[in-house]
């Protein structure tokens, strides 16, 4: 159970890191165009940060919602949690914020509001390239029908992703 709580808490690192910034801005004329662009369901593929596997599917609806699932890998060990919130665009900028709607551990949610900004490196139709303003992590999502279901085979293949 500790194991499976410092994983929690490295992921809430890893991937809500809370940012000093206000309630996102409003979109400005030129940035209406990159956030119906960002608009859809997105799969960021398999990527290792601090040392552990992850994969997130992320559904951000026109209205600014956001749903965002995460999966993460302890050696063979696939662990989850979702977060749900809100989201915009601004120049270079895609903010989010979140709250863990559901926990690792199956505990309730504390409550806690987290603030991400990224700047986008790449925009098209069919793939988005964003990077952490405050870890540097870049993210590669990929455009995914609504019938998407990522590979349930993560972890299984963990070690051959130089993992344990």
């Amino acid at each position: 159970m500790l194991r499976v709580r410092a994983i929690a808490l490295l992921a809430l690192t890893v991937s809500a890191s809370v940012l000093a910034h206000p309630t996102p801005p409003r979109t400005a004329p030129k940035a209406r165009a990159t956030a119906h662009a960002f608009a859809g369901r997105w799969y960021v593929d398999p990527s290792r940060q601090d040392g552990l596997l992850s994969d997130t599917l992320v559904t951000r609806d026109l209205d600014g919602t956001l749903r965002m699932a995460f999966r993460l890998c302890d050696g063979e060990k696939l662990v989850t949690y979702d977060e749900a919130g809100t989201w915009s665009v601004a120049d270079d900028l895609y903010l989010a914020r979140t709250h863990i709607t559901r926990t690792i551990d199956g505990t309730p949610p504390n409550g806690a509001v987290y603030e991400h900004a990224y700047h986008i490196e790449h925009i098209s139709p069919h793939r988005l390239i964003y990077r952490s303003a405050e870890g540097g992590y870049a993210f590669e999502a990929r455009r995914v029908p609504a019938a998407f279901t990522p590979s349930p085979d993560l972890c299984a293949s963990e070690d051959h992703r130089g993992g344990h």
